[in-house]
C-alpha cells in the first residue's frame, strides 16, 4: 500500500505540475528557479514535520494514513513536475529543438544515476542524509541559475 500511495501521489502531482506549472511565471528561468527553491523548502519542511504528523495519526486506519501521506507528497510532486517541461520549453524558445531528444536521454541517465547514488547514500549514511542531499541539489540548481 505504501508504494502505491508514494508513486500514485508523486506521479499525479508531477503530472499536474507539468501541466499547470507554466502558469506560475512568464519567464522560464524564474519558473525553474522558483520551483527548485520551493522543492528545497518543501523537502526540508517535510523532513522536520513528517514524524510529528505521522505519529499523531499512528492509531488511525490505513486510509487516513494514506490520505495524510498523500497530502505531503502531491504538493511536492507538483513542484517536481515543473522544471523538466520548463527546460524543454526554454530550449524550444531558444531554437534548440534539435537537442530536445538529448534532454530526454540525459534526464533518463540522470534518473538512473540519481537512483544509484540515492541507494549508496542511504546504505552508507541513512535515509535522512539522502533526503537532505537531494534537497541541497535543488538548492544548488536555484543558486546557479
Amino acid at each position: 500500500v505504501s508504494l502505491a500511495v508514494l508513486l500514485g501521489s508523486l506521479l499525479s502531482g508531477m503530472g499536474a505540475g507539468s501541466f499547470y506549472g507554466s502558469k506560475l511565471f512568464n519567464d522560464n528561468i524564474k519558473r525553474i528557479k522558483a520551483a527548485a527553491f520551493l522543492i528545497f523548502v518543501s523537502i526540508i519542511a517535510i523532513f522536520f514535520i513528517h514524524n510529528f504528523v505521522l505519529n499523531a495519526f499512528l492509531a488511525n486506519s490505513v486510509i487516513i494514513k494514506c490520505i495524510i501521506s498523500a497530502s505531503f507528497l502531491i504538493p511536492l510532486g507538483f513542484l517536481l513536475g515543473i522544471p523538466f517541461p520548463t527546460a524543454i520549453n526554454l530550449m524550444d524558445e531558444d531554437g534548440l529543438e534539435r537537442f530536445i531528444p538529448w534532454m530526454y536521454g540525459i534526464n533518463g541517465i540522470a534518473s538512473v544515476l540519481g537512483l544509484v547514488g540515492a541507494i549508496a547514500i542511504s546504505l552508507t549514511h541513512g535515509f535522512s542524509v539522502c533526503l537532505i542531499v537531494g534537497a541541497l541539489c535543488y538548492l544548488v540548481i536555484d543558486l546557479i541559475l
